[in-house]
């Protein structure tokens, strides 16, 4: 698994982590589709810049948008 990559020192002292501003968020459903086709590991490396407990979070909740279709 990768490392994050660290916050540039002219964006910590505003604690803002610029990784959320400079990627687009992906799509719950999308990640809950790739870790069930995939698994676990290829969604995270996917999505290396968000943290594994973030994906997990977005899977969880692209499961539970594509139960209520």
């Amino acid at each position: 698994m990768r490392k994050p990559q660290p916050v540039p020192k002219s964006l910590k002292h505003r604690g803002i982590d610029w990784r959320l501003h400079v990627h687009k968020a992906p799509d719950p459903v999308k990640v809950a589709q790739i870790m069930e086709s995939h698994g676990y590991h290829a969604a995270v490396e996917r999505w290396g810049w968000l943290s594994a407990a973030t994906v997990s979070h977005l899977a969880a909740e692209g499961r539970r948008r594509m139960g209520a279709r």
